[in-house]
């Protein structure tokens, strides 16, 4: 029997349900493709290197603006000092026009979760050249209404306001909801914390594990786990 005070599910797409190019395919080697597709010619080397240079050990890039001041600064590295926004933006919409791939667990957890009548949706930090990859992939299981896209809504994850944005889209409290995700801090922690999900689950595909989690977030390694936890 579900948890009768869920009554919405809502996950982040990439390395949640799906992913780009191949499983064993690294974040340079997605970038490098990225970057020729941009008509920019670099090897996975020199992407590594510029990387580690721009970055300089600071967080992940969230935000549409994240991507394209980091690429902006790939870009200069590269040798490109004169490149423009426009090319900047070009790398980063690449990203969606990846070949992208659903997880084996992906479809049996939807149609388990749809058995329990809970309404299901997606919540994306990403570029809104997404979308279409996304309905084509689970579009049988996520109405388009209830797909969420950070580009669109000129907000990202873990601000409140997308979270809770997301949960009235759903037709749900943000309270009956919970979000799944692989990042901790922004998809777990953030939907608690900020959206005042019911709670949130890491998605440790990678099994990096944590010492703690706080209140109300929960790490799982596969997405049928969550079909236990819900279920149980």
């Amino acid at each position: 029997m579900i948890n009768e005070t869920i009554t919405a599910v809502l996950f982040d797409w990439d390395f949640t349900l799906a992913y780009t190019v191949s499983q064993d395919a690294t974040l340079d080697e997605r970038t490098a493709i990225m970057f020729r597709q941009a008509g920019i010619p670099c090897t996975v080397e020199q992407i590594r290197a510029v990387r580690q240079a721009s970055q300089n050990g600071g967080p992940k890039p969230q935000t549409t603006g994240d991507f394209l001041t980091l690429y902006a600064e790939m870009l200069r590295q590269l040798g490109h000092a004169k490149a423009s926004d426009e090319l900047a933006y070009r790398i980063y919409n690449e990203y969606a026009h990846l070949p992208a791939y659903l997880y084996d667990d992906v479809i049996p957890t939807l149609r388990a979760l749809q058995k329990e009548r809970l309404r299901l949706g997606i919540l994306s930090n990403h570029a809104r050249a997404i979308r279409p990859t996304i309905e084509r992939l689970i579009g049988r299981y996520i109405p388009a209404t209830q797909i969420i896209i950070s580009e669109e809504e000129a907000i990202h994850k873990p601000d409140a306001v997308i979270f809770r944005r997301a949960a009235r889209q759903m037709g749900s409290p943000p309270d009956e909801c919970i979000y799944v995700g692989d990042n901790l801090l922004v998809d777990a922690v953030g939907a608690v914390k900020f959206g005042g999900y019911q709670a949130g689950f890491w998605l440790d595909r990678q099994q990096e594990g944590a010492e703690s989690l706080p209140p109300h977030v929960y790490r799982i390694t596969n997405l049928s786990q969550l079909v236990d936890f819900l279920t149980q």
